[in-house]
């Protein structure tokens, strides 16, 4: 007998494995693979995941202050998209070592999002009620300023207590606990 849940966990993993080392595709022989999309097995695989850590991780030593870093992971992950992440570095949004203009990259997101993709299709990021605020406001001034900039400055004790705990179900709870951050996104 085998567990279905390993067994495609196994699967899913040969696949990413032989993508990655150039294989051709189909990377398998299950049609249920070759025909849908599924995540990687761990977050560290996927995209996104791959140009924090070649972009954003391995610029951390440069001396950036904790706080900046983890309000920049934090929107790079609502972002979810690496083009946009990369034209904010070149037009000299990131990296800031000490405080970031969410108003700036407000309107920059916004403006990109009028000519071309700006967001990941993965998950659904929507804009406030305009009666929220009194004003329409776009993602991208909702995402920034909003939801990671105030949003994480709101917590930013708690989620500092929480980090030194060294526990990720404790940060999640303080991240959990911003307005409009659900669960998948904390």
């Amino acid at each position: 007998y085998v567990n279905p849940l390993i067994a495609w966990a196994t699967e899913r993993e040969a696949i990413r494995k032989r993508r990655v080392a150039g294989q051709p595709a189909p990377w398998t022989d299950d049609l249920i693979f070759q025909k849908y999309r599924f995540c990687n097995l761990r977050r560290r695989d996927d995209k996104v995941s791959q140009w924090l850590i070649g972009n954003v991780l391995s610029q951390r030593h440069i001396g950036f202050s904790d706080w900046t870093f983890l309000q920049f992971t934090a929107l790079c992950r609502w972002i979810n998209w690496p083009p946009t992440l990369s034209a904010m570095t070149e037009a000299g949004l990131w990296p800031k070592r000490t405080e970031f203009d969410w108003d700036k990259i407000a309107k920059f997101i916004d403006l990109r999002c009028q000519s071309e993709k700006a967001w990941t299709g993965a998950y659904m990021v929507r804009a406030a009620p305009k009666h929220q605020y009194g004003k329409d406001i776009g993602k991208g001034e909702f995402v920034a300023r909003i939801v990671v900039g105030e949003g994480m400055e709101g917590v930013k004790k708690k989620l500092f207590q929480a980090l030194n705990l060294h526990s990720a179900e404790a940060v999640w709870r303080v991240l959990h606990s911003i307005p409009n951050w659900g669960s998948f996104m904390a």
